[in-house]
């Protein structure tokens, strides 16, 4: 394959690696929540699917937010405190919330996962 197909995947990967890697984990935990249905893959599925949103949140989504909905609603010379709390909860606490529930309801999985196990007497 032509060295330009190489540097093209790398760029791809070195610059979408979460989505990659957190997007194909929620496709594979969707995947076996069909195949087998339980509490621990649908929350797998949720969490993974969460911090893959919050990675696009992070990179795209809010720039495009900020520049259609915030400077259309409150024009240059009307900013003051609404426009402030918003922003900041936009901008901080939204991805921080996305990001703490995401690995939570991973956590949660595994709790419950090995809640259900059976024990086995010793």
């Amino acid at each position: 394959m032509p060295p330009a197909f190489y540097t093209t995947l790398y760029s791809f990967y070195d610059h979408n690696g979460p989505l990659i890697f957190f997007g194909g984990i929620s496709f594979l935990c969707l995947l076996l929540s069909l195949k087998h249905p339980g509490r621990f893959y649908l929350l797998l599925f949720i969490g993974f699917l969460i911090l893959t949103f919050n990675f696009e949140y992070d990179k795209h989504l809010f720039s495009k937010i900020k520049t259609d909905m915030l400077d259309l609603a409150f024009p240059l010379g009307e900013r003051f405190r609404k426009y402030s709390l918003l922003r900041n909860f936009l901008e901080f606490l939204l991805p921080i919330f996305m990001s703490f529930s995401g690995w939570g309801i991973i956590a949660l999985a595994f709790i419950f996962k090995n809640k259900d196990q059976p024990k086995t007497p010793s």
